[in-house]
């Protein structure tokens, strides 16, 4: 017999534990660079609805091995890390965003190894104020805000379901 307080829909929960571990480690918003956006304000305006998700560059499917999850996450993954696609290009070079393949990944430019980002049917590619904010965090240093430890997340989620069932039988 199924437990009656068990998940039936274990989609749902999987959904929700990892929009909540999208969640975690965000801090509350982070000072602004000079002259542009924050890390933490592209991760809410670019990152998590563009990249992370739906599921392109998450905590779980991470494509080209880029997780954009979470402030920390993105930071980790993005400063001075190699792409994985484009043999010796740098994802973003603090200081520098014309030396930030990243820039040529979001950007219009002609410049990169397979598809613009985001490539997700139906989802438009990143406007020019939301190149400008990339750009400008770039150049300011890529910094993370200080709200956020720099140490990669580390997410552990774990679903435990038991059933017990105890039979006794007496013969007379």
């Amino acid at each position: 017999m199924q437990n009656p307080y068990a998940f039936r829909r274990p989609w749902l929960t999987l959904l929700l534990m990892l929009v909540a571990a999208g969640c975690a480690g965000e801090g509350a918003g982070g000072s602004a660079t000079s002259g542009g956006a924050s890390l933490a304000d592209i991760q809410q305006q670019i990152f998590t609805p563009s990249c992370a998700f739906f599921g392109c560059h998450d905590a779980v499917i991470q494509q080209a091995g880029l997780n954009l999850s979470s402030v920390a996450a993105s930071h980790a993954g993005l400063l001075n890390a190699a792409s994985t696609l484009c043999a010796g290009r740098t994802l973003v070079v603090a200081g520098d965003p014309d030396a930030s393949y990243l820039m040529n990944k979001v950007g219009a430019s002609t410049d990169r190894c397979g598809a613009q980002m985001p490539d997700i049917g139906g989802l438009p590619s990143l406007s020019d104020e939301q190149l400008e904010q990339i750009g400008s965090w770039i150049e300011a240093g890529a910094e993370l805000p200080l709200s956020t430890t720099t140490t990669s997340p580390t997410t552990s989620t774990s679903l435990t379901t038991s059933t017990s069932l105890t039979t006794s039988t007496t013969l007379f």
